[in-house]
């Protein structure tokens, strides 16, 4: 009987997989920004349908922390797009190499030096980033 219901569970999990859509691959690169004066590593997610529509333009999801938060959101985006839960969306995750400072907006008294440094880091992000990820 053991045995039985380990054949039949791996069958059937087996045949689920089979059914599911295969995860598109993520891209990686680096990108310098005169402001931070630092290479950043961003990552993209391209939703299944991007090459096959020419002329759609697809919202962009910009997740912070993207080393350590990418892969399970931009999973996640890809679960509920396949099911019009939210739409296809080009998903980007852009690390931090110094998130303590890049994530608070004013100076904290024991990490002076290390941290307030989102407002320059918002502006790498709007004047840096996001124009050229529109430009490609």
């Amino acid at each position: 009987m053991g045995r039985f219901l380990a054949i039949l569970t791996s069958t059937l999990m087996f045949s689920i997989s089979s059914l599911l859509p295969v995860s598109n691959a993520s891209t990686s690169f680096q990108f310098h920004s005169e402001l931070l004066g630092e290479d950043t590593t961003i990552r993209v997610a391209l939703p299944e349908s991007y090459p096959h529509s020419v002329d759609f333009e697809y919202p962009l999801l910009l997740i912070l922390d993207g080393s350590t938060q990418f892969n399970h959101i931009a999973g996640n985006v890809e679960f509920m797009s396949t099911f019009a839960e939210i739409p296809d969306m080009i998903v980007v995750g852009v690390s931090a190499n110094s998130r303590l400072f890049n994530f608070t907006h004013t100076e904290i008294e024991q990490f002076a030096g290390r941290s307030g440094g989102a407002p320059r880091y918002t502006e790498f992000l709007l004047r840096e980033l996001l124009p050229q990820l529109r430009e490609d």
